[in-house]
């Protein structure tokens, strides 16, 4: 019973083993275990994987879904992402963060001639909140891609001398912001930003959004929020500038909308990703992938959409052959209707009282056929 609920195998016979010391009962019981896991998975899934899908954990397998080799990308994506420029109003950057939980956000540059939004970017959440929380903010707007850390935010390892200087423990350097926020608020916050210990001395507890100070007396009353830092906006600050492009991933992973769903679903197994932005063949952004999307269920509902929109893209991407009610979605009239098709439309289908054009229409029909 144990192994049929758990599916646990080897492990199980191991243990057993263990605490009988009979060894000469070993290959029953692993022929038993692996009989149970069998009936097991005739019936559902095991106990690990149920309480995984009860608490909606996006755990991937290691092999697809069996319907994503049918669907593309953009069948999957959800379209239309939340998006910021370069250079952004402290204002709606608040807003955004507020009203949605999404943890990364794509960064566009606007193109005023053809009014397209091109990929610049990917930029986490928990930056945006070290960014108005140190209010990194400037009243012009400053130029993209000119801002370096100031030189105070870097502490040599060697001294004039040339001895090694003392370096303190890594959690306390890390803890230590590097940077005033007088240097921020002055003018030189248009040369210099902030540091990657500056942006990291928050953790694990990056500051939290809230739009109004009363928010803030009742999440710390409820103690949902004890320890984290509270920040909020104040109405002179929301017209000011945030320049995003030094805290911006400006390699991030990328994938195509026409690319299989496969292809997606290796890269979210192989290199532990959280998300991955969608881009068209111009590198504008047309959606935005997570693990959410990835899940079978919804794999499920995007499969029988696509299919109910457009049966003619719904077919195997990786050229296997159709398995199944799905042989119909690619096969839709058989071959003797394409040769019949053919027939009335190339040959003429008259009668004569010799016959001729009946042994015609029949060497024809056999001939296509044989194609």
């Amino acid at each position: 019973m144990l192994g049929g609920v758990t599916r646990m195998t080897i492990s199980l016979t191991v243990l057993i083993l263990e605490c009988t010391g009979n060894i000469e009962f070993g290959l029953p019981l692993i022929l038993i275990s692996f009989f149970a896991r069998w009936v097991g998975n005739y019936f559902n899934e095991g106990i690990y994987d149920i309480h995984i899908h009860l608490r909606h954990v996006p755990f991937l397998d290691w092999n697809p879904p069996l319907r994503g080799a049918f669907l593309r990308v953009k069948h999957i994506m959800t379209a239309n992402p939340k998006t910021l420029r370069t250079v952004e109003r402290a204002g709606v950057i608040f807003d955004l963060l507020v009203s949605t939980k999404h943890n990364s956000f794509p960064v566009i540059v606007e193109d005023p001639t053809f009014g397209s939004r091109f990929f610049a970017g990917v930029i986490l959440r928990k930056q945006l909140n070290v960014l108005l929380s140190h209010n990194d903010f400037s009243i012009e707007k400053p130029k993209p891609f000119h801002r370096q850390p100031h030189p105070a935010s870097y502490q040599a390892d060697v001294t004039p001398t040339g001895t090694l200087r003392h370096r303190r423990p890594r959690d306390l350097e890390a803890n230590t912001p590097r940077v005033d926020d007088k240097l921020l608020q002055s003018p030189l916050a248009s040369t210099y930003c902030l540091s990657y210990h500056d942006m990291e001395a928050h953790y694990p507890r990056y500051p939290i959004p809230t739009p109004m100070r009363q928010d803030f007396h009742a999440a710390a009353h409820a103690g949902r929020i004890a320890g984290d830092e509270l920040y909020t906006l104040a109405e002179e600050d929301r017209a000011m500038w945030v320049d995003l492009t030094p805290y911006m991933n400006q390699t991030p992973f990328l994938i195509q909308e026409e690319a299989p769903f496969e292809r997606a679903y290796r890269l979210f197994r192989s290199g532990g990703l959280r998300h991955l932005v969608v881009v068209n063949r111009h590198n504008n952004v047309r959606g935005i992938i997570t693990r959410h999307e990835l899940e079978e269920e919804h794999i499920t509902r995007c499969f029988r959409l696509a299919k109910n929109i457009d049966t003619d893209e719904v077919y195997p991407l990786s050229g296997a052959p159709p398995v199944g009610f799905f042989r119909k979605l690619r096969r839709k009239v058989s071959r003797t209707e394409q040769v019949k098709r053919a027939l009335s439309s190339s040959v003429p289908m008259t009668r004569d009282g010799d016959g001729d054009s009946d042994n015609e229409n029949d060497t024809a029909l056999n001939e296509l056929l044989r194609r």
